[in-house]
């Protein structure tokens, strides 16, 4: 089985003016050209594990979304300070589809 891996690191914090009020929390956002979970050649299975970290002192929430798959799916989860989460063959496990190739759009939520 050939797979890739991307580690994305999530860093998005409330940015704070000395002696001003709170800015609104900032978005950030990441697009990975192409995951997948689909056959290659010679019985190979090709899929796309993804790990996202969060170097902040605050929880992070992020939404991953696949905006080329059918029904253009995507799931918001939560990541505690200083921790990583995987999504071992996001498009096969996460998502439950076989055979497609899409964008993962990945936004930090403020």
């Amino acid at each position: 089985m050939v797979k890739a891996t991307i580690l994305l690191l999530v860093a998005c914090a409330p940015l704070l003016a000395l002696g001003q009020e709170q800015q609104p929390p900032v978005t950030t956002s990441v697009v990975v050209p192409v995951v997948g979970s689909t056959d290659g050649p010679g019985d190979m299975r090709w899929r796309t594990d993804v790990f996202l970290r969060n170097d902040l002192r605050t929880e992070a929430t992020v939404s991953l979304a696949l905006p080329t798959a059918p029904d253009q799916p995507a799931v918001i989860t939560t990541i505690p300070p200083g921790q990583t989460v995987s999504f071992p063959d996001i498009v096969g496990q996460t998502f439950g589809m076989d055979t497609v190739l899409s964008p993962l759009v990945i936004e930090t939520m403020g």
